[in-house]
């Protein structure tokens, strides 16, 4: 949805993915992300289209404005044991880091023993590198995160935030 400050309201909506449904592995995972690249304020989402599911894809969009989206590359489809995308732009490059929970390929297990992976890609999404491992140890990861850094020499750093269940913590490995 798209807020009119000067009025107050919610006037327009664009339907981005009508293909994610609401996941569920005993507790629920954040499906959606999003984050705005600087040069030319376009909203970059990324969603789970289902949680811990065989046909789950890990779908990018590039929204121009309220009524202009763009598809991008998947970075998984019809992958299971994975959810919970966040995403970050390096605001210095434009490059989209897209960091998710489980490697996507059957090994993991939600609410014992995942791992955290992401991928970069640095053409607005058209291909996305080879997914890399993030953590050291695998975990109750429940949540990821990941802020969008001011422009500079010192920005840009990927460095999401992991959530522990097993240990009620937060982790952060730059």
């Amino acid at each position: 949805k798209h807020y009119d400050d000067s009025a107050n309201t919610w006037p327009t909506e664009l339907s981005t993915a009508t293909s994610v449904t609401l996941g569920w592995v005993g507790y629920f995972i954040q499906q959606v992300a999003v984050s705005i690249r600087h040069s030319d304020n376009h909203l970059i989402i990324a969603a789970a289209t289902n949680v811990d599911n065989a046909a789950a894809d890990l779908i990018v969009y590039d929204v121009t404005d309220i009524s202009t989206k763009t598809a991008k590359t998947n970075i998984i489809t019809n992958q299971d044991d994975w959810s919970g995308p966040t995403v970050l732009i390096d605001q210095n490059t434009d490059d989209i880091y897209v960091a998710w929970l489980g490697k996507g390929d059957g090994t993991g297990t939600f609410g014992s023993s995942i791992d955290i992976y992401y991928s970069v890609s640095t053409d607005g999404g058209s291909t996305w590198g080879t997914a890399t491992k993030y953590n050291t140890t695998a975990g109750d990861y429940r949540w990821i995160a990941a802020g969008v850094p001011t422009p500079g020499a010192a920005a840009g750093r990927f460095a999401p935030t992991l959530w522990s269940n097993a240990t009620d913590d937060l982790f952060i490995n730059n």
